[in-house]
């Protein structure tokens, strides 16, 4: 069974070997038929190499890791600043775990 994109091929294979026998440079409606195939092939075209044909999985990946990461970030943030509600301001020995809690959640976001 022939594809479209191969029948529209040998279209534009005849329609310029008609034109080079017959008629002058394409100034006429089989020149525009003739460019009309050769715009419409080129924005079909094929992956050429296996990471053209990837190129799409990759950005849904990465789409998809950006979101976790969004996510991941959020949640330490939450996390953090359960700690730093516990921080009442005088400067006791739970204030001061409440802040270093909260610190190194945070500084495991810079980390990763």
């Amino acid at each position: 069974m022939t594809t479209l994109r191969e029948a529209a091929q040998q279209a534009l294979e005849a329609l310029e070997e008609i034109a080079d026998e017959v008629f002058s440079p394409y100034d006429n409606k089989l020149g525009d038929a003739i460019l009309a195939l050769r715009a419409a092939l080129a924005q079909q075209e094929e992956p050429q190499t296996l990471n053209d044909a990837m190129q799409q999985p990759r950005s849904m990946a990465q789409a998809y890791e950006n979101g976790y990461n969004a996510g991941v970030a959020h949640e330490r943030e939450a996390c953090a600043q359960v700690c730093e509600a516990r921080f009442v301001g005088d400067l006791t020995r739970e204030d001061m775990e409440a802040r270093r809690c909260a610190a190194a959640i945070r500084a495991r976001g810079v980390q990763s």
